[in-house]
C-alpha cells in the first residue's frame, strides 16, 4: 500500500523572523510522501530570499508568489489552489510553526 500524498502548505507574509525554522521542520518530516507548497503573499522583507535558499536545494518545494498582498484568509484560501489533485491530506505550517519530525506521520496514521 502506498502512503497517501500529503500537501504541507505555508501561506506566508513577512515571515523572516521564524520562517527558516518552519521550512526546516517541514523538510525534517519522517513521513516521505508529501509536497511542500509555499505561497508568498508579496512579502517586503527577506522572506523571498529565505524561500529561494531552500527551494533551490529541494525540488519538493513548490513556490508561488502573489503580485499584491491579499487579506490573510484570502491568502490561505489561495494557497490551497496550488496543491496536487492527488493529495489526500493538507497540513498548514504557518511561518512561526515548528512541526515535530513525526507530525505528518502521526496525522496520517
Amino acid at each position: 500500500m502506498v502512503d497517501p500524498l500529503v500537501s504541507i502548505v505555508s501561506p506566508v507574509y513577512n515571515g523572516e523572523k521564524y520562517f527558516r525554522n518552519c521550512i526546516q521542520a517541514v523538510l525534517n518530516q519522517s513521513y516521505n510522501n508529501y509536497e511542500y507548497v509555499i505561497l508568498d503573499n508579496a512579502s517586503t522583507d527577506s522572506t523571498p530570499n529565505i524561500i529561494e535558499e531552500f527551494s533551490s536545494k529541494n525540488e519538493r518545494i513548490k513556490v508561488f508568489r502573489n503580485t499584491a498582498t491579499l487579506k490573510i484568509i484570502d491568502n490561505w484560501n489561495e494557497s490551497l489552489k496550488y496543491i496536487s489533485s492527488e493529495s489526500k491530506w493538507v497540513k498548514f505550517a504557518f511561518a512561526d510553526d515548528i512541526l515535530f519530525p513525526n507530525c505528518v506521520e502521526e496525522m496520517v496514521r
